[in-house]
């Protein structure tokens, strides 16, 4: 695995989340819905989940906590759309993480204390493995 794909950072947690619509149009045309727009605002409040996780980047921009990967899926997590990557992550074991929340209990990484894994091992190669990883966490 590339070291450019490990990060690490916090995940956090959706405590609320509120939607507050002050105008929607939608336009339907026999029972289709071809076009909607809301403008509002939407209410966030968030907490601490987990301090200082080992983070995998996916191809198109999710993250995979190290703890939660399965390495049989490792393969098609880098290669999802974004659209599987929103699907997957809305399932209970809440594989792929976003950078914001989008629903109340969910989990989304921390962009502000993101951080390269070159960083915090500077002595890392260009690849390492997932069970040094592993043994760099504890």
């Amino acid at each position: 695995m590339k070291t450019d794909s490990i990060f690490v950072g916090d995940i956090r947690v959706c405590t609320k989340y509120i939607e507050h619509k002050m105008f929607t149009t939608e336009t339907y045309m026999s029972d289709i819905c071809f076009g909607s727009e809301s403008f509002g605002h939407i209410e966030i409040e968030d907490e601490l989940y987990k301090e200082g996780a080992i983070l995998v980047k996916t191809k198109n921009g999710g993250y995979v906590d190290l703890d939660n990967l399965n390495l049989q899926l490792q393969l098609y997590m880098t290669t999802m759309s974004k659209n599987e990557a929103f699907y997957l992550s809305s399932y209970p074991r809440k594989l792929i993480m976003m950078t914001s929340a989008y629903y109340q209990d969910s989990l989304f990484v921390d962009t502000q204390t993101l951080k390269p894994y070159k960083v915090i091992q500077p002595e890392a190669k260009k690849n390492v493995s997932v069970k040094k990883l592993r043994t760099f966490r504890r």
